[in-house]
């Protein structure tokens, strides 16, 4: 078997019907001796008898034939488009033994040559196989071996080399083995998980029994907190009526305060009057008027101020000042101003009045808190 291979893949295979069975043939029918005989004889080539020297011309006739066709086949080889020249020839088997073959080969292709054992880049050390039991058996174990290696491409489909009635006892076998250990888990996962139920139950009856116990304690103890139970609703009750009492006060000094420092820095403010207006913080929108436009906005009130403004004259500059103040502040909305009066000094005064919304309340403020 010629096979031509590149990084471990064959790129040619030939068979030749040639081999060490054709010297053995040849030995015997040249001396008469049976092929067992002639098989023992070629293992002797060397030796100065008679006998081997003829065994061996004998063979030469035979090897020249067989060197002569593995030639051929790498010559073919070589002159194929785009293949490679072959780099060495490596010899296996039991042919490769015969005497002479390896430097006649050699003097044919002029390549190295040499033989190689397909022991040698295997671990046999769990094999009771001596040194010289393994050179003996090495020669002949190239098919076998070949054949047991697995394949390394996943899309090539694998073969099995056991009889047909060995792979099924190891196939069931192994049913076997997975169905016993399949059952010991199922019945090992049936034990654990009614163990895992009996601590449940007797858990949750537990469970029921501190509460039981807790529930009889607390019946034993309901009247005792009678009182407690009326002195909180007592409590909750006044503050809501705190809440509703501090949503609807006006927050006065806040109010006054944020008033004096936005009034205009030429206004006089001649009277003033403060009111709350408890319906406007309960969500009863006052009536306004948009100051100047004579349009209205509707704001939420929970109390007004209405003042006696005076202010230089005779432009009605003093009370723009007034509106647009008014308008930047949080706590007052709505401005209204009155009809305007031109007093003898020039000056000019007309009432005015605003809303207090509900940024101006104890509760948003906290004053009390």
């Amino acid at each position: 078997m010629v096979v031509v291979h590149q990084g471990g893949r064959p790129q040619f295979v030939r068979t030749i019907g040639l081999g060490g069975n054709a010297t053995t043939a040849a030995i015997s029918a040249s001396l008469d001796v049976p092929i067992i005989d002639a098989e023992t004889i070629k293992y002797q080539f060397g030796d100065d008898s008679t006998q081997i020297q003829s065994a061996e011309r004998v063979a030469q006739s035979s090897m020249r034939e067989l060197v002569d066709e593995i030639r051929n086949s790498i010559q073919y080889f070589t002159s194929l488009q785009g293949k490679p020249p072959v780099s060495q020839v490596l010899l296996t088997g039991g042919g490769s033994e015969l005497n002479g073959l390896l430097p006649m080969l050699e003097a044919q292709v002029r390549i190295p040559v040499r033989t190689v054992s397909p022991l040698d880049r295997l671990d046999i050390s769990r094999l009771d196989l001596s040194p010289e039991k393994a050179a003996e058996v090495a020669p002949g174990l190239a098919s076998p071996i070949g054949l047991a290696l697995p394949e390394p491409d996943k899309g090539v489909k694998k073969f099995n080399l056991l009889p047909p009635e060995v792979a099924q006892r190891a196939r069931m076998k192994r049913i076997q083995q997975r169905t016993l250990v399949g059952s010991i888990a199922v019945l090992v996962l049936l034990v654990l998980f009614g163990g895992w139920k009996f601590l449940q139950v007797h858990n949750a009856q537990n469970d029921v029994n501190n509460l039981q116990a807790n529930i009889s304690s607390l019946n034993a103890q309901v009247p005792k907190y009678d009182l407690v139970v009326a002195a909180n609703d007592a409590y909750t009750q006044g503050l809501a009526r705190r809440a509703s009492v501090l949503n609807e006060a006006v927050d006065w000094p806040l109010a006054l305060s944020n008033l004096i420092s936005i009034t205009p820095p030429q206004a006089s403010v001649e009277s003033f009057n403060g009111s709350e207006t408890a319906s406007a913080a309960a969500g009863t929108p006052a009536p306004t008027t948009g100051a100047g436009s004579g349009s209205g906005t509707q704001s939420a009130a929970i109390g007004s101020i209405d003042m006696s403004v005076s202010g230089p004259g005779p432009s009605l500059s003093i009370s723009e000042a007034w509106i647009n103040a008014v308008s930047t502040s949080q706590y007052f909305a709505n401005p209204v101003q009155g009809a305007t009066t031109v007093n003898a000094d020039s000056s000019i005064s007309f009432p005015f009045a605003v809303s207090i919304t509900p940024n101006a309340s104890l509760s948003k403020n906290g004053s009390l808190k």
